[in-house]
């Protein structure tokens, strides 16, 4: 699923299978000299003079449509934990007009988001050139940030959700992964069987639950309408893979961030 390219201090993930639509989906993993090593990968990968649309994440589930990706570069960020790329709310940076879905100009944006155990979430509808990248904690799991995405992806055009394909990509693993009740009961709140994912967590000497987020966020994409065989879920652990991964959960605030980033290629 994920090829595991590594080469002097760059060290990332590439999913293969979407390849053939033309689209690259990345996950980067540990990078020594983290900034010139981020300027050497977006330049081997062809991006680096891009616009990288990276909104300010919030743990929520704001939406942040992209329409005018040169225009975003030159602002401050907006506050969202998706991005959402749509052929038909895209304008020519030139000019004040809308532009149609096979022009080159919508595939001159990077949709980045940064992780450091929260679950990075790839959409993409290949015939449509539809992009989404969505950062789900357990905060915008509990409040089903990929349900209101496809909403407003389905609000805003034709598509038919049996048509997405979806990553779920590396991200802490349930048992690594132990919340209180009052992230259950957080759950609650938005979603009819959240004990799915949840286990209670008996080796804790007070009430603790161990949680996956990777099976909710699938959850949510199928009772959304994505078929099952469509959406790809990653076996990496964030936290206990340390040699490739930082993760919040075993360094605090020390981690640093792994990035995603989802295009279609350079010609």
């Amino acid at each position: 699923m994920f090829a595991k390219i590594k080469k002097g201090n760059l060290q990332y993930l590439k999913f293969k299978p979407w390849e053939k639509f033309g689209l690259s989906a990345i996950f980067t993993g540990k990078m020594s000299e983290e900034y010139q090593a981020t300027a050497k990968l977006y330049k081997k990968l062809g991006i680096d003079t891009s616009p990288i649309i990276q909104p300010r994440q919030v743990h929520g589930k704001n939406i942040f449509l992209v329409k005018r990706a040169n225009f975003y570069r030159q602002r401050t960020p907006i506050a969202a934990d998706a991005s959402l790329a749509l052929p038909s709310l895209m304008i020519n940076k030139n000019e004040d007009v809308e532009i149609d879905s096979s022009s080159k100009l919508n595939s001159s944006f990077v949709l980045q988001g940064v992780y450091a155990d929260c679950t990075p979430i790839y959409l993409c509808e290949p015939e449509q050139k539809i992009l989404a990248l969505i950062h789900a904690g357990w905060r915008g799991t509990a409040r089903r940030i990929c349900q209101a995405v496809i909403r407003e992806l389905k609000f805003r055009t034709k598509v038919n959700p049996e048509g997405l394909q979806a990553i779920i990509g590396p991200a802490i693993a349930r048992k690594n992964y132990q919340v209180g009740p009052k992230v259950l009961d957080s759950f609650k709140d938005y979603w009819q069987d959240p004990e799915d994912f949840f286990a209670a967590d008996n080796s804790a000497a007070e009430e603790k639950y161990l949680l996956d987020l990777k099976k909710a966020n699938y959850q949510d994409l199928l009772q959304q309408g994505l078929k099952a065989d469509k959406i790809f879920v990653s076996s990496y652990d964030t936290f206990s893979e340390e040699d490739l991964f930082y993760s919040y959960r075993r360094e605090g605030n020390q981690a640093k961030r792994m990035k995603a980033l989802l295009f279609w290629h350079r010609d």
